[in-house]
């Protein structure tokens, strides 16, 4: 499954993709379709990654309004 968003801006999203790279997650700039930023969970991907995702992200926003 394929999780597909966008930041607020190009600016806020690259800054994400930088820091979310910095952080170990890898493979997160586009989907051939919708574009800007795409998480894929599968089933073989740990629910401690998932949960490691999403605290990275509700901390971002926090950081970055």
């Amino acid at each position: 499954m394929n999780i597909t968003f966008e930041a607020f801006s190009p600016a806020i999203e690259n800054k994400l993709l930088n820091e979310l790279e910095q952080e170990g997650f890898m493979g997160l700039k586009g989907h051939r379709d919708a574009g800007h930023l795409r998480a894929s969970i599968y089933n073989a991907v740990p629910y401690e990654h998932c949960k490691s995702f999403t605290d990275f992200l509700a901390d971002f926003q926090k950081r970055n309004g």
